[in-house]
């Protein structure tokens, strides 16, 4: 039969080389699918780790608050927010979320945004995630 199609080596060659690369794309297609679903899985997971993570936040600095709002009146004034630093507990919370002591000394001033030298727990979260951002 090969004196009858003497160019039957081609069509033979041409058709395994074919199939080799069509098979070789499913199998790069298949890899490069599974990356990205990984990619995608380790995106969700970093966004839950992150609320998670911002979640503590919170509670660490409601916590803070907490230490800070002595009398319990839901304002913190100036002498009550420096009395803390002598507080072990919460000079470590600050500490731990990145203040030193000269910043801890200003932080107040920082946190006051309407100057009446008292800070409601509202405006001591909001000025406490702002800071923390800039950082």
């Amino acid at each position: 039969t090969a004196r009858q199609q003497p160019y039957i080596w081609i069509y033979c060659f041409l058709f395994m080389a074919i199939s080799a690369y069509v098979i070789l794309n499913l199998v790069t297609a298949v890899i490069c699918d599974k990356a990205q679903q990984i990619v995608n899985d380790n995106e969700a997971e970093r966004l839950f780790e992150m609320r998670q993570e911002e979640k503590r936040n919170m509670k660490d600095l409601k916590s803070i608050w907490e230490v800070l709002d002595e009398d319990g009146s839901g304002l913190v004034t100036t002498e009550e927010f420096d009395a803390a630093f002598e507080i072990p507990e919460c000079r470590d919370k600050f500490f731990l979320l990145g203040f030193d002591e000269e910043e801890m000394k200003q932080l107040f001033r920082v946190l006051d945004t309407d100057g009446e030298g008292e800070l409601s727990v509202q405006e001591f979260l909001k000025g406490m995630v702002q800071v923390q951002g800039d950082c």
